[in-house]
């Protein structure tokens, strides 16, 4: 049975918050799957090697083993700079949302120098990348290396979990060790926004999207 800890308050962390805080970084960083709270719906996460984090992830998740996982990342000046670079080319201030809920799809050759090194490993041609606005999950990543892989906690078509006791089918499985509940989520995923060159698409909408387009 998947062990569950309880977050007190994710977005100020107590003391006893940051005990959890470094337990699942630890589980995160020996490739563990955990199950975590964030600024949109609950994660599936882990980290390690990103290919072969990936593959856990869909084998949970009920789907290709391939298909693409978006990182978890932590502002840097490195990625200040890309969305910079982004913001001139594409007349966009991607920074309204970031951190906060947008995923950024872009060139791997784009956002190399902003990957943190272990991240930089991941065989795509194109990357996903978030800057979660938690800070419970921001602590988290610091301490698993600067980046987590991540999906929604739900099988593959299911609806997106606000709240732990949502994520139930993905608790029952046994590959994944930790759940942290940190009380209801915002309970709507992130925008995805796709960019290649000077175009760009939305594949997800979100309410707050309009703040950016």
């Amino acid at each position: 049975m998947t062990r569950v800890l309880r977050l007190i308050n994710p977005t100020s962390p107590t003391a006893e918050d940051s005990e959890i805080i470094r337990e699942t970084a630890r589980l995160a960083s020996l490739g563990a799957l955990i199950v975590f709270p964030t600024d949109t719906v609950y994660g599936l996460m882990t980290s390690g090697e990103p290919n072969l984090a990936t593959e856990r992830i869909n084998r949970v998740k009920q789907r290709d083993i391939v298909t693409p996982v978006a990182f978890l990342i932590n502002m840097t000046p490195e990625l200040g700079e890309v969305l910079e670079s982004l913001k001139k080319k594409l007349g966009k201030n991607f920074s309204k949302l970031i951190p906060g809920p947008l995923t950024l799809i872009l060139e791997k050759s784009i956002l190399v120098t902003a990957l943190p090194e272990g991240a930089r490993a991941i065989s795509s041609k194109t990357i996903g990348i978030r800057v979660p606005a938690y800070s419970a999950l921001n602590q988290v990543i610091s301490l698993c290396g600067g980046y987590l892989l991540a999906s929604s906690a739900n099988l593959t078509g299911g609806k997106e979990p606000s709240s732990l006791s949502s994520c139930a089918e993905i608790l029952s499985n046994p590959l994944v060790e930790l759940a942290v509940d940190g009380g209801d989520t915002d309970n709507q995923p992130s925008a995805v926004l796709e960019i290649q060159g000077e175009r760009w698409s939305v594949l997800r909408r979100h309410l707050r999207l309009s703040e950016l387009l």
